[in-house]
C-alpha cells in the first residue's frame, strides 16, 4: 500500500488543504521582533509564530538549541523583553509613565529609543527554561502584561489560565505601546483557525 503525500504551499508552507496565503498582509513594524523559540515549537503545526514570519517583514526567530550562542549584537538600551520576571515592569505602566511629559525623562525606560522587543516562544516551562539557561537575557529590561485580554487562540490549549499565543502576546504588544494595526494578525490567526476546524470536520466526515 502506497501513502500519499502531502502536498505543501510553497509560500506559506502549510499544506494545500489550510493555505494561508489569500489571508497574508505583509507589514512593517516600529521595532524589530526577536522570537527565541523552544525547539519543540520550530516544527509544531499550531506555532503561531509561523503566522508572525508570514506578516511580519522585520522578524529574526531563533531556535535555543544546542547550538544556539547569546544575542551579543542586542543592546540593552534599545531591546526589551516580554517576559513576567520578578523585576518587570507592566507594560501598562510603561505607557502611563511615558505618556506624562513631567516623567518621561525619569521613565526607566524611554520607548523613543527601543528598536527591539524579545519574545520567548513555547510553553511556560519551556519559556522559563528559555528565560534561566539565557541568563544574558536578565540584563535586558523586562515587560509583562498587568492585564490580559482574552485570548481568541482556540485551537490549541494552554497548560496555564489567562495565557496569550505567541501572536496575540507580540500583537498585544504592537498595539498598545507603538499603536500598530495589527488587524492583519488577527485575520490570519482566524483564517488558520477556521481552515483547521473546517478540514477536522471534513476529515472526520470521509473517516465516518
Amino acid at each position: 500500500m502506497s501513502l500519499t503525500k502531502r502536498v505543501v504551499c510553497h509560500k506559506c508552507l502549510y499544506p494545500s488543504s489550510t493555505c494561508l496565503c489569500d489571508y497574508v498582509e505583509p507589514f512593517s513594524t516600529p521595532v524589530n521582533i526577536v522570537v527565541l523559540q523552544d525547539p519543540s515549537e520550530s516544527k509544531h503545526a499550531k506555532n503561531t509564530v509561523r503566522l508572525l514570519k508570514l506578516c511580519l517583514r522585520n522578524i529574526v526567530v531563533h531556535i535555543t538549541d544546542g547550538s544556539f550562542t547569546p544575542l551579543s549584537a542586542l543592546n540593552k538600551n534599545n531591546t526589551l523583553v516580554l517576559y513576567p520576571s520578578s523585576t518587570a515592569l507592566s507594560m501598562e505602566a510603561l505607557i502611563e509613565q511615558s505618556s506624562l511629559s513631567e516623567t518621561k525623562a525619569k521613565c526607566a525606560i524611554d520607548l523613543a529609543t527601543i528598536k527591539n522587543v524579545v519574545i520567548l516562544d513555547g510553553s511556560w516551562s519551556k519559556t522559563h527554561k528559555i528565560w534561566s539557561t539565557q541568563t544574558w537575557l536578565h540584563e535586558i529590561p523586562q515587560i509583562t502584561f498587568a492585564e490580559l485580554p482574552e485570548s481568541q487562540y482556540r485551537i490549541r490549549k494552554a497548560n496555564r489560565k489567562n495565557s496569550l499565543s505567541s501572536l496575540e502576546a507580540c500583537a498585544h504588544v504592537l498595539d498598545k505601546l507603538y499603536k500598530v494595526n495589527v488587524t492583519p494578525l488577527y485575520n490570519l490567526l482566524n483564517a488558520l483557525q477556521d481552515r483547521w476546524e473546517a478540514h477536522k470536520v471534513f476529515s472526520s466526515t470521509n473517516n465516518s
